[in-house]
Order: C-alpha cells, then sequence, then structure tokens
C-alpha cells in the first residue's frame, strides 16, 4: 500500500506547519465543529463546551505528540496530531465546510511521511464518512473494541507502506 489517496498533488490550496502552542487558540473550535459534524446524533446543546477542547488541545498537541496545522487563505482548515514513537494517529480533523477538497488526503500523507514504516488510528465505529474516507485512502480497518474512557464502539484502521 503506497500513500493514501492515490494522487497528492491534487490538494485544496493549504500549507503543512508545525503547530506552536498559541495555535492552540485556534483549533479548539474547529474541532468542537468537527466533532459535531461527524456526531449529528448528539444535540448542538450536548457538545462539549469550547473549554474542554481548549483544554484537550493543549494536553494533546505537545509533550510526545507532533501536531501539523493546514493553513490556507481563510485561517486554519484541518489539523493533524501523531504520536510517532507508537506510529499512532491521535487526531485528525478538518473543517466542516472544505470536506471533500484534499486537506485530510494531504494530512494523511503528512502522517506517512512522519511515520514512513506504518502506522495506526482509531475511530468511532459510527462515523461512516471517515469509514469512506480512510477506506478510499487504502487503509485498512482492523480490530473493532471499546473506547476505555467512552464506551462507545470504535475500529482500528492501519496504513501500511507497499
Amino acid at each position: 500500500m503506497g500513500q493514501p489517496g492515490g494522487s497528492l498533488s491534487l490538494y485544496a490550496d493549504a500549507s503543512l506547519r508545525r503547530a506552536v502552542p498559541d495555535d492552540t487558540e485556534a483549533m479548539p473550535a474547529l474541532w468542537r465543529r468537527a466533532w459535531a459534524s461527524a456526531n449529528p446524533q448528539v444535540p448542538s446543546g450536548d457538545v462539549a463546551p469550547p473549554a474542554h477542547w481548549r483544554a484537550r488541545a493543549h494536553s494533546e498537541c505537545f509533550g510526545a505528540a507532533e501536531c501539523w496545522l493546514a493553513d490556507g487563505d481563510g485561517g486554519l482548515r484541518g489539523f493533524l496530531v501523531i504520536e510517532p514513537a507508537r506510529r499512532y494517529l491521535a487526531q485528525l480533523h478538518v473543517e466542516p465546510a472544505w470536506h471533500g477538497r484534499g486537506i485530510g488526503r494531504r494530512l494523511l500523507a503528512q502522517a506517512c511521511e512522519r511515520m514512513p514504516d506504518g502506522w495506526t488510528l482509531h475511530m468511532a465505529e459510527d462515523n461512516r464518512r471517515a469509514h469512506r474516507f480512510y477506506a478510499a485512502a487504502g487503509l485498512q480497518a482492523g480490530a473493532r473494541d471499546l473506547h476505555s474512557a467512552t464506551g462507545r464502539p470504535r475500529i482500528a484502521w492501519h496504513w501500511l507502506p507497499a
């Protein structure tokens, strides 16, 4: 299996860069919108408040993890959090208005570049849009289990180099 998504030169106009701590102020709003988009069954009033997403951005994006941002003329379009030592893709979120424009593929390509020996991610089993995205990118679905904190069913997806 090669790089996900076939030809990676057809990206939306966005540049990737490593996040710095000040960037965690822009990420929470995007993360909250992306999560709400992926979980339409959750009433908007029940989506965790901005403080929750801000705390997660601060705690999950630095230290052992690398956080990469996809920036464009209109600001932040997506982000990726990887843990290269664990060969793990921890988070990948794209601004819902930018779905289908290559941002997710660009972020996946970055994960492949930073973890060339392969990697794994987990995602909610009921996130059908993400299933289609990862399958189309050439990842392989793996084991199903329950998330240790939420109890939600999830699926492991794997990327291995060709």
